[in-house]
């Protein structure tokens, strides 16, 4: 049989896909049997491997073992992204064989592979997948001289290769590619949160760019949840007709768009009747900043994010995302840091959450069940007393229990220090450029929701790992795609240098020079270059 360093030595290429087949001993088909009767029929997956761990653990070693006989390597393996059915019993005495197909899936020689285990009698008996799979040494430095040396785009075609190119769905909204674009707040709409000119032409940018899914920047639902001026609004019937604009303009680029819908709460920056509300009082050196809400007054918000999903229905969007991440007000509510509230709206995590669960079944209510919701979400915020881990898989278990179609994970607050949600500098470990690796992983051990993971992706290689392994099902990027809106196509025909953001933050900056959002470093370089000509 040809193993992994053979077929190196002949010429293999990223993107090239190679079968092998290994028979099981007799002792091994026994450790199948007993899995096969003891748990047959089961799926596992990530969601299982905690919960059953004797076969999850027994199933793993015997494959794997399988699978560095056949490509002389060592197994790196993320427990996110093993996925196997049973789809028949096993019984001792019989032959059993194990087929795979071995796919190289970047320049540093890693892999994935697929796998059938048949009978003798050519009956399958469980299929499957393992992602994350690392060569030995000797086969990574055989790897690499030859991917290397050759031209770094041969065998990529284009890119479609890769999973990051699959077209995947979200209930039933139809993605082309797994890059999200994630919220960005643009200051670039009227006054009054209106659709512009220049807004258009920036959805346009996007689309032709290529990204999977756009989601807007935060579009407020009411006056009070304005956080920032020129910021776009989903408050009013009045807007439907401008949102309408928008939509149309990211179809007719070939593009998806969803409206995030969001609250300010505290950090609004209205003042008399739209003044800032938040889960409790907010007072600074005497002066009262932001109002506890009142029963009434989550009521009514309630009914606002409802409303504002229905007009971005009427307005064609292609779907929602509930904003409660950063610490705007649905995170404020779930957040311990900033809800001191002693009603039922605060205290424990199913208070806390009350006000989240009570605004997505409104939207639910209002858009149906065939529309697609999706939700952004803290995976901590960073804060002493603030929301953990740990509370936001029990909320993230709340929203999968009630039908939520994807969930992006984020992190942080604007009181996060160096943790805040965009942070700054780069790290020159590609390995580090997931903020939320660790959340991700287990997320996907407890929730089956569709993941969306943001933070610091700026190399191609990184979001590839990231969604072979299983680790998320989608890469959001925001920062990067303000310096290249056309960055997924220009990794889509194969040029896949990394992103040019440098993560300095300096484009949030121009938002409180009054300017709309654009990459200032770039800017200067710019300027700096047309001097010295």
């Amino acid at each position: 049989m040809t193993g992994l360093r053979e077929r190196a030595a002949e010429g293999l290429q990223v993107g090239d896909s190679f079968r092998t087949t290994r028979t099981f001993t007799d002792d091994e088909v026994t450790l199948f049997a007993k899995i096969s009767r003891d748990y047959n029929p089961i799926h596992f997956d990530a969601r299982f491997a905690e919960v059953k761990k004797f076969p999850a653990v027994i199933c793993h070693g015997l494959l794997t073992a399988s699978l560095v006989t056949e490509i002389g390597g060592q197994i790196g393996w993320l427990a996110s992204f093993m996925n196997f059915r049973f789809k028949g019993p096993v019984y001792v005495g019989e032959t059993i064989t194990c087929n795979w197909v071995i796919t190289v899936i970047d320049q540093k020689g890693r892999a994935k592979a697929s796998f059938t285990i048949i009978k003798g009698d050519g009956v399958t008996v469980i299929e499957g997948e393992i992602g994350g799979i690392i060569p030995g040494l000797e086969e990574r430095k055989i790897l690499h001289k030859m991917l290397s040396e050759g031209d770094p785009t041969n065998g990529i075609k284009g890119g479609k290769m890769s999973k990051l190119f699959e077209s995947t769905t979200i209930n039933g909204m139809k993605l082309k590619n797994r890059f999200v674009r994630s919220a960005t707040y643009e200051a670039m709409a009227g006054l009054d949160g209106s659709v512009t000119e220049k807004l258009l032409n920036c959805m346009a940018e996007l689309a032709r760019g290529e990204v999977g899914l756009i989601i807007t920047g935060h579009t407020h639902v009411t006056k009070e949840g304005q956080a920032g001026p020129r910021q776009m609004g989903i408050y009013s019937d009045e807007m439907i007709e401008g949102l309408k604009q928008l939509t149309s303009t990211v179809h007719e680029n070939g593009g998806l768009v969803a409206a995030q819908l969001a609250h300010a709460g505290m950090r609004g920056i209205g003042k008399g009747d739209a003044a800032p509300l938040g889960p409790s009082d907010v007072v600074q050196d005497g002066d009262k900043k932001a109002s506890a809400m009142t029963e009434n007054d989550i009521q009514r918000t309630v009914k606002a994010f409802g409303d504002a999903a229905k007009r971005a229905v009427q307005a064609d969007f292609d779907a929602i995302e509930i904003h409660a991440a950063h610490g705007y007000l649905l995170s404020q509510f779930l957040s311990p840091y900033y809800n001191r509230r002693r009603d039922n709206y605060g205290g424990s995590l199913e208070n806390r959450a009350k006000l989240l669960i009570k605004v997505y079944e409104e939207i639910r209510q209002q858009v149906g069940n065939s529309f697609p919701v999706l939700i952004k979400i803290n995976s901590e915020d960073f804060l002493d007393g603030g929301m953990t881990l740990a509370e936001t898989i029990k909320v993230c278990h709340m929203l999968e229990d009630r039908g939520m179609n994807a969930i992006e994970m984020s992190g942080g607050t604007f009181e996060s220090g160096k943790l805040i949600p965009s942070r700054i500098g780069t790290s020159k470990s590609e390995d580090r450029e997931v903020y939320y690796r660790k959340a991700a992983e287990i997320f996907k051990k407890e929730i089956g929701t569709p993941l969306i993971l943001v933070g610091g992706f700026l190399s191609f290689n990184i979001a590839e790992e990231v969604i072979t392994s299983g680790l998320a099902d989608y890469v959001a990027l925001a920062r990067p795609l303000i310096r290249e809106p056309d960055l997924i196509k220009r990794w889509s025909k194969g040029d896949l240098k990394k992103a040019s953001c440098i993560s300095c933050n300096k484009c949030f900056s121009t938002l409180f020079m009054k300017e709309a959002l654009h990459c200032a470093a770039k800017k200067k370089q710019k300027g700096v270059n047309n001097d010295s000509k």
